[in-house]
């Protein structure tokens, strides 16, 4: 997510929430994030883009699917 960062394998933000509202998912795991995003509220930030619910994942979290 970060911007501008040179790397093809991550999404910014922007463009993550964009493929959400396509998608119309239930809801959006947010992984594999950057360190520079560690205290930031990224649920928050996601929900100014897409109105559905998003999760933003930590080292050990586990999810009953």
């Amino acid at each position: 997510f970060w911007r501008d960062k040179p790397t093809a394998k991550h999404l910014e933000l922007v463009d993550a929430m964009r493929i959400a509202r396509l998608a119309e998912p239930r809801t959006v795991l947010l992984t594999h994030l950057y360190p520079e995003w560690d205290g930031v509220d990224l649920e928050s930030k996601a929900k100014e883009l897409w109105p559905g619910m998003t999760i933003e994942a930590w080292d050990g979290l586990r999810l009953e699917i």
